[in-house]
Formats: structure tokens, C-alpha cells, sequence
């Protein structure tokens, strides 16, 4: 078949990074879309012939993207979409449906998988619903559409039968992480736009060395679900380059930090959430706050830069324990952090007991922005949390221990040094012209 790629436009001039669990607007990061490129090296490898459009790196808009499509004939569309700019980006699936009646819409979000019927009925010109696992489905969706095959026999998507919505079983994860072909970076034009936090240190991109996650944080999108990776040899065949990586803080000791800074790790971010282990423990982190501590202070001496990621507003936040969070940032001093507020996605096990309990409202899945507050607290309202959510930034970003840390770390190589100095300006741009709006 003829696969038409397209990783839709930005929302309102905002690049969107549309990776599972990372489905949301980012407006000092482009990335590539390594699951689109992913995808269309599968198919690839399955004989179907591909191209691929990233119009959200490119900065190009829907215009640019009708004449790409109108450029040459396609069997199917494929597309990624995401909560927050649902009706932004299925402007595509109705697009294609102008140019190419008979041509299939197809569009992938892991954020509402477990709300398909919901996603078909709001999206009219989206043909099927590719839920999770396009590694294993994608192909297999394609053949089927090919030969005519009867769509309930392929798992983990939705499609549209007779007036109604048809859900097929769960897919089950790829196997074999290896077997998969490199991702068909061949069909960007360059690597120049993708840079992430700032226009530093390129060109980048990202890999995914595993995907999933064994643990149960009840409010992450990936808890429990199965855990794939690519082996070691898969991922350092020929590669000689800086690296960063996300991992958990008890995961890490400090002759591993040294091992990986050795191996080239300049960066490394983890996921705090809180600097309270109460909250921590209501929303099974399975880590603690010393660890937490540690982890920070080790891969630092280690010459590993740091960025911890926390939430203000999870389960039993108080401003008390909220102010535990910012401390514990104050006095850890991160090189970089993002302070969220709870985004109760559907399909987690908070989103769960937050509507058994009957204080979740009915949010709608467009709102669910990790910068402004869409649910309170026993304890706090949603405009306490916006207004913790500033004070943290605050108190982080006009620190002068916080900034002359970074200044040494920036004067330790030429590279530190440029894209120290274009973060700095991202922060100074982020705080006093976008209100920290539209950057995580």
C-alpha cells in the first residue's frame, strides 16, 4: 500500500511532542517523531511503500500539509494526535478525507487508549483508532486494510462498524525490541530543527532504548505495563556521542553515575513529584526522599548534570507539603526542573479513584494541560496550585546559589557553555514573556 505519514502542525505556534506518555505541548522543545519514523520503518520492512511529512518540526502549516498530500496518490493516513490539541490535530483526518475519500484515517495517541468509542465519536473523520503497541499493530492493521481482511481480528485499535464503534482485544507488546529496523530517519529532509530544551548541542535526537514501565505510580499513563528494551550491543553499535537519559532515583548508585558519565552521559533526569514521602507513598512511587536526595547529589559529583521533574497537587497536597517539594528543590538545586500540576489522565489508577470517589468533575481531555490546575485538593484550590506552581519557579529561577552552580557547570566545556547560555535566555523568555505557559 501507499502510506502517507504526517506528524501534524504545531498548536497556536507551540511545538506538541507526541511520544506516549509524553503527549503535550512543549514550546522549547522540537522532537522528532520517532514513533512515526518507527512505524514507517516497519512498514517499510513489511513492503509497503512510505513517506512521512513532520509538519511540526518543519514549523509548516495545514496549507503546506494539503499540497503534500495532493503531491502524490495514498491508500491510508497515518497521524499521531494528543489530548490537549485533540481538535487541532484531526483537522488532518478531515483534510484527507477532502483530498482522498477511500483513503483510511489512522490516527495513534497512547494518552486515551482506554476511551476509544469516546475518541471515534468526537472525531467523525477518523476511520480507526490505533490504541497502543503500533509496533506489533501497525503492520498488521496495514496487511489487513490490504487484503480485504475483516478488522476485529487485528488487537489493540477501533474502528467504525455498521452506524457504531467496534473495540478489538488489547495487543499484546513487541517481543523481540531488537528485531525492530532502525527508524527510517532517511525521511526527514535534516536533523537541524529537533533540539530539546534548547538550540544546543545538535544535531539530536532521541531513542528509544526501552519502553513500558514495571512500577506503579497510580499517576502515570505507563504504570504496569510491560517493559521492553533494546539490548546493550543493539544500542552502542557505532554510536560515540554525549547522551542524556531519564531513569527512577533508586535505580541509581554512584559507580554506576560514574560508569555512565565515562560512557558519555552529560545529563540525566529524574521524576521526584514530591519532596514529601507521604505524598510520595499515596501515589505508590516506590521511592523515597533520600533516595531522591542521593540520586541528585551523586550523579552531580559524578559530572553528570541534573533535572528533576516534580507535581504539585497530587493526592493529600497541602500547602505545607507543597512547600516541602519546593524546599527539597531549594536545597538539592537540580541544574534544571519542571514543576507540573496533576494532570489526571484517563486509564491511570488515580484517574480511577479519583472517580470513585466522586471528586474527579468531568474534565475534558482538552484541558488536561500539565501547566494550570484542572482539579484541586482536599486542601488546595486549583488557583493555589497555579499559584505554588509560579512560587516554585520563582524561588528556583531567582536563587543566585541555583544560577552560580550552573555558571560552573557551563564553564567546564565550549558545549556546557552554549547551551547553558541559550537555557538561561529559554528561562528568562519562559518566565517573563510566557508566564511559564506552554513549557513543562
Amino acid at each position: 500500500m501507499n502510506i502517507a505519514i504526517v506528524n501534524p502542525p504545531r498548536f497556536d505556534g507551540v511545538s506538541v511532542v507526541r511520544e506516549e506518555r509524553c503527549e503535550v505541548t512543549e514550546r522549547y522543545s522540537v522532537l522528532e517523531p520517532y514513533s512515526l519514523l518507527q512505524l514507517a520503518a516497519l512498514l517499510q520492512a513489511g513492503g509497503h511503500r512510505v513517506r512521512l511529512l513532520d509538519a511540526n518540526g518543519a514549523n509548516a502549516s495545514y496549507g503546506h500539509v494539503e499540497s503534500w498530500l495532493r503531491r502524490t496518490a495514498y491508500d491510508a493516513l497515518i497521524f499521531r494526535f494528543t489530548p490537549t490539541t485533540f481538535d487541532h490535530d484531526l483537522r488532518l483526518a478531515t483534510l484527507s478525507k477532502k483530498l482522498r475519500p477511500d483513503a483510511r484515517t489512522i490516527g495513534i495517541c497512547w494518552t486515551l487508549r482506554t476511551m476509544p468509542a469516546d475518541v471515534l465519536r468526537e472525531a467523525p473523520d477518523l476511520d480507526i483508532y490505533l490504541r497502543h503497541e503500533y509496533e506489533n499493530v501497525g503492520t498488521r492493521l496495514l496487511n489487513a486494510l490490504e487484503n480485504g481482511a475483516p478488522l476485529d481480528g487485528v488487537p489493540g485499535i477501533a474502528f467504525r462498524e455498521n452506524g457504531g464503534f467496534h473495540v478489538t482485544n488489547d495487543a499484546r507488546a513487541i517481543a523481540d525490541y531488537d528485531a525492530m529496523p532502525i527508524p527510517a530517519y532517511e525521511l526527514l529532509p535534516s536533523l537541524d530543527p529537533y533540539f530539546i530544551s534548547a538550540h544546543a548541542c545538535q544535531p539530536f535526537t532521541i531513542m528509544y532504548a526501552s519502553k513500558g514501565c514495571p512500577f506503579a505510580c497510580s499517576f502515570c499513563t505507563v504504570a504496569r505495563t510491560t517493559w521492553k528494551f533494546r539490548s546493550a550491543a543493539h544500542v552502542l553499535e557505532g554510536l560515540d556521542v554525549r547522551w542524556y537519559c531519564n531513569t527512577r532515583v533508586h535505580l541509581v548508585d554512584p559507580d554506576l553515575l560514574r560508569e555512565m558519565r565515562s560512557a558519555g552521559c552529560s545529563g540525566i533526569s529524574y521524576g521526584v513529584e514530591s519532596g514529601n514521602q507521604g505524598i510520595l507513598d499515596t501515589v505508590s512511587k516506590q521511592a523515597t526522599v533520600a533516595q531522591a536526595e542521593h540520586a541528585l547529589r551523586w550523579a552531580k559529583e559524578a559530572g553528570i548534570k541534573t533535572y528533576a521533574a516534580f507535581i504539585l497537587g497530587l493526592p493529600g497536597e497541602t500547602w505545607e507539603s507543597a512547600m516541602d517539594t519546593i524546599e527539597f528543590a531549594m536545597r538539592t538545586l537540580p541544574n534544571g526542573a519542571q514543576f507540573n500540576v496533576l494532570a489526571p489522565y484517563p486509564g491511570t489508577e488515580l484517574y480511577e479513584n479519583l472517580r470513585q470517589r466522586g471528586v474527579l468533575p468531568e474534565v475534558d481531555w482538552r484541558a488536561l494541560y500539565q501547566d494550570s490546575a484542572v482539579v484541586g485538593t482536599d486542601g488546595l484550590s486549583r488557583a493555589e496550585l497555579n499559584r505554588l506552581r509560579r512560587l516554585a519557579y520563582t524561588k528556583l529561577y531567582f536563587n543566585p546559589r541555583w544560577w552560580w552552580q550552573n555558571l560552573r557547570f557551563a564553564l567546564s566545556s565550549r558545549d556546557d557553555f552554549q547551551l547553558a547560555s541559550r537555557y538561561g535566555l529559554r528561562i528568562l523568555s519562559n518566565y517573563f514573556v510566557h508566564g511559564m505557559r506552554g513549557s513543562h
